[in-house]
């Protein structure tokens, strides 16, 4: 029987003293592009950045990029990354799989591998040294050096065939993230939850970790973060805690001592201490954008977040926002809460306003010129993240409707 635990917890703001010199930024053209889809650290405590050409890997201080000129599969995207025990690295990209020791990669796509034309989209290795990658519509495969294996809807009990996500336990079970539930696959039995036999608020899942005491941790696509016990589930989303939590949760890892990063769409980068929730968003840190598709943590503490904007490095520690420029619901625009219209500063000047609720639904856009009071009066009652984009600037921050 399932058991629904509810988390009541509040969301703090208030950051320390901060510095410019805790954070960096990587980008184009230091980076292939600036649109970053993963990041993780290998064995060597380098980072390898997954874009939409290619891959870079900072060695030291230098960053190398690969493409499909070294090796990868000719579409050239790259949106997951994992690493065997013996270094050995795997590459989910667009239109098959690449791997390497060092610098060489070698390709499987449909023309080499008994495997289909789509995007690969999220990998994990087991402690065999087994691949398993996962697709954008075709299931799941592993491939032991030698044999291809397919796992689809229809020769498995998988219940989707969009794999976002795939995660090994320390007992050597794969959770499998997909687009209608969590499955978990142990050996050859399988293991559906869904929101009908479990605690999960929503079937689309995008990511699944381990945390340090055991625990599943879920990243679903619009019901938050969910944490498994293997008994009980706690689900952190606005609902269950009555706060402004986004729902459209992406990533999340866990640092030495135990804080919980978490990466989302829309909502910037929030960590977790047990009792305190911080939010990291572009109006209070350098972090360059409100989108975190991906987290990684190196060696030395450092957090890398992977955004639409670059590559994001954090060195500091859970509430470093800026004092001097701490999460101001009155940011860009006033009132906040509102009714029935919002009226923004006069100094944001003309851009594009959107407004998206916590899932990520787009519900509102428009070109703003010189007038700066906005009918809201369509919106229900509830909380939403308002963007701001100009030629010089960008800015966001949630809107409280009554």
């Amino acid at each position: 029987m399932k058991k629904l635990l509810s988390i009541f917890i509040m969301i703090i703001t208030v950051g320390l003293n901060a510095q410019i010199s805790d954070w960096v930024l990587y980008n184009y053209p230091v980076l292939p592009t600036n649109s970053i889809n993963s990041v993780e650290v290998d064995l060597t405590n380098r980072v390898w950045a997954g874009t939409g050409i290619g891959v870079a890997v900072k060695m030291g201080d230098t960053w190398k990029k690969y493409s499909t000129a070294h090796g990868l599969p000719s579409q050239n995207q790259v949106y997951a990354i994992a690493f065997g025990t013996d270094g050995q690295a795997w590459l989910a990209c667009g239109g098959g799989m690449a791997t390497t020791y060092d610098t060489i990669f070698t390709s499987y796509t449909y023309l080499n591998a008994p495997i289909a034309n789509v995007k690969f989209i999220s990998v994990a290795i087991a402690s065999d040294g087994t691949m398993y990658c996962g697709t954008l519509g075709a299931g799941l495969y592993s491939f032991d050096g030698t044999n291809w294996v397919s796992y689809n809807t229809g020769n498995t009990s998988i219940t989707n065939d969009t794999i976002n996500g795939l995660t090994f336990d320390t007992s050597g079970k794969l959770w499998i993230s997909t687009q209608n539930g969590l499955n978990v696959l142990d050996g050859t039995n399988w293991i559906i939850y869904q929101t009908g036999n479990s605690g999960l608020p929503y079937n689309r899942i995008s990511n699944v970790t381990q945390g340090p005491d055991g625990s599943i941790w879920v990243c679903t696509d619009g019901g938050g973060l969910v944490k498994f016990d293997g008994q009980d589930w706690f689900v952190f989303n606005n609902v269950s805690t009555g706060q402004a939590l986004i729902n459209w949760t992406t990533d999340v890892v866990f640092d030495e001592n135990g804080i919980l990063w978490l990466g989302t769409y829309i909502g910037g980068l929030y960590t977790y201490n047990g009792s305190i929730w911080t939010q990291f968003l572009p109006n209070n840190c350098p972090l360059p954008d409100i989108t975190v598709k991906s987290v990684a943590i190196d060696n030395s503490g450092t957090k890398w977040m992977a955004t639409p904007s670059g590559l994001s490095g954090y060195s500091g520690g859970p509430q470093g926002i800026f004092d001097n420029t701490v999460y101001d619901r009155s940011n860009f625009f006033s009132p906040n809460p509102a009714s029935n219209s919002i009226t923004l500063s006069s100094e944001v000047g003309s851009g594009q306003l959107k407004i998206f609720t916590l899932t990520g639904k787009l519900v509102m856009a428009m070109d703003v010129q010189n007038d700066k009071s906005l009918d809201i009066s369509i919106l229900s009652t509830g909380s939403y993240m308002v963007t701001f984009n100009t030629d010089k600037n960008n800015f966001s921050n949630l809107l409280f409707k009554n």
